[in-house]
């Protein structure tokens, strides 16, 4: 009968451990980390690369200052394709993209050939070919790719941050 004990007191202590062990390793830590369970099936997803660095953001009591060059503030339509990210309220800011420098993960405004607008979308693959480099891109709430190739000269901006 004891070792019929033994299983269930070795695993409580184990998950009582990892539990303590996660309260107290992040407890004094100034950044805020999502909790992954045991049980969960998150996986590493591409996110935007870093633009707008900790030192361009200052904080005041009545105000907070982002520093971007050359930086605008966009709108989007209600299409669903990027939510929950972006959604009909929400304010972008976005400036010129560099091709050179723009990665998986991005998240790029473009002039689609598959519809008449601007498609704000992720970049998930950047590739070449005898034209030169191209991006894939694809919504964050979409099953599928977009249908085209996206050129530099088909990019308008860069997305560098969303305000709620």
């Amino acid at each position: 009968m004891k070792q019929f004990l033994l299983i269930p007191i070795i695993l409580s202590t184990f998950i009582l451990g990892f539990l303590v062990n996660s309260a107290f390793s992040y407890s004094n830590s100034i950044k805020e980390l999502p909790f992954n369970s045991l049980f969960s099936k998150n996986y590493e997803k591409e996110s935007p690369s870093d633009f707008i660095k900790e030192e361009d953001i200052q904080v005041f009591p009545d105000k907070i200052i982002i520093l971007v060059n050359n930086a605008k503030i966009s709108s989007f339509e209600d299409t669903n394709s990027m939510d929950p990210l972006l959604d009909i309220n929400h304010n972008g800011i976005e400036v010129n993209a560099d091709c050179n420098k723009l990665e998986k993960g991005d998240i790029i405004a473009y002039k689609a050939n598959w519809i008449d607008a601007i498609v704000i979308h992720r970049i998930i693959e950047i590739n070449k070919d005898n034209e030169g480099i191209y991006f894939t891109t694809k919504g964050d709430n979409s099953n599928i790719n977009d249908p085209q190739k996206i050129r530099c000269s088909n990019i308008k901006s860069k997305l560098v941050g969303v305000i709620y």
